[in-house]
């Protein structure tokens, strides 16, 4: 219903020859795949930003309200601005302290960067090499918030997110690096790690922050060079 909604409403956009063409990078041309992504991306998408916004072909800041702006000022969420070895976007996660009521607005924030990063002048180029993860997790162990309820916030937000990328986002993701800031992050980040597909678990390394030279070694090795990394990890990279 949605995708029809939307062949109707937006016909430019939804049957534009780069728009269907990245659903089919995304899934190495798989037909069937790309067809099934297309169509769950429209019913995400009416989910995420409603139908009075769903259906325009730019995401822009104008669809986000006062929690999502203040998210957005936290910066738990960016697109780093150099690209690895071979093209690839260097997406960055950073949550020391992440705020499991604000999910909705997190994922708000995460479909305007991927479209951003898919969609403006070199996002072909993206489409076609795929977008790197790199994290940053604590536990929140400052605000003192029991195990279980920790495990269930990065659970849900694990959960939303993998569906997004896995079902509906037309993105690749050769890898993901994710960094634990302590032992408990990495038990947390260990056990969530199951809600994902086993080929997507393969493509998925850990890391401790205590390790510094260590990281920056295994990340140069897979071609995400230290000025392309931000600080908090050990990189050279500082930004606003």
């Amino acid at each position: 219903e949605a995708y029809e909604t939307a062949m109707f409403i937006n016909p430019e956009f939804a049957s534009a020859k780069r728009f269907r063409l990245a659903f089919l990078r995304s899934t190495s041309f798989n037909v069937e795949a790309a067809a099934y992504k297309m169509v769950r991306y429209w019913e995400n998408k009416v989910e995420v930003f409603g139908t009075e916004n769903a259906f325009q072909t730019e995401i822009t800041l104008g669809h986000f309200d006062e929690e999502d702006f203040d998210t957005l000022a936290s910066g738990p969420i960016r697109i780093l601005p150099f690209r690895d070895d071979v093209g690839r976007a260097i997406f960055y996660e950073y949550y020391p302290y992440l705020k499991f009521d604000r999910i909705r607005s997190i994922r708000k924030l995460f479909w305007l960067l991927i479209h951003f990063a898919l969609f403006d002048n070199d996002g072909h180029r993206v489409q076609q090499k795929g977008v790197v993860f790199l994290g940053c997790y604590s536990n929140n162990i400052s605000y003192r918030i029991p195990f279980d309820i920790v495990l269930r916030g990065y659970t849900r937000y694990i959960e939303v997110l993998s569906n997004d990328i896995l079902n509906c986002l037309p993105i690749k993701i050769p890898a993901g690096h994710l960094v634990a800031q302590d032992s408990l992050s990495l038990r947390i980040l260990e056990q969530v790690l199951y809600l994902l597909n086993d080929e997507s678990r393969h493509r998925i390394y850990f890391y401790s922050l205590s390790q510094v030279q260590h990281n920056l070694h295994k990340w140069a090795e897979c071609g995400i060079q230290p000025f392309t990394i931000p600080k908090q990890l050990g990189g050279s990279l500082e930004w606003s």
